[in-house]
């Protein structure tokens, strides 16, 4: 089942929906499809949180940073 978190990184907010439970359901930010699947994360959180992030910003110098360490993942209704 999908379910809707709220990404935050620096002022920046974004919804990411992913269904954690099955390995290729596809992840989606802000209602785009990715190229991730929820196997690519492994199934978790923390991973979901850092490619949504690299993916949301993607085309910025900032692609390649730790956003374990600067950003949240928090899941919404």
């Amino acid at each position: 089942m999908y379910k809707k978190y709220k990404l935050t990184c620096w002022s920046d907010d974004f919804e990411v929906e992913a269904d954690l439970t099955q390995a290729s359901a596809p992840i989606k930010v802000d209602g785009e499809a990715t190229q991730y699947q929820t196997a690519d994360c492994r199934h978790r959180l923390s991973e979901l949180l850092t490619l949504a992030a690299c993916w949301s910003y993607r085309d910025t110098p900032d692609s390649n940073i730790d956003f374990s360490v600067i950003a949240t993942l928090v899941e919404i209704e």
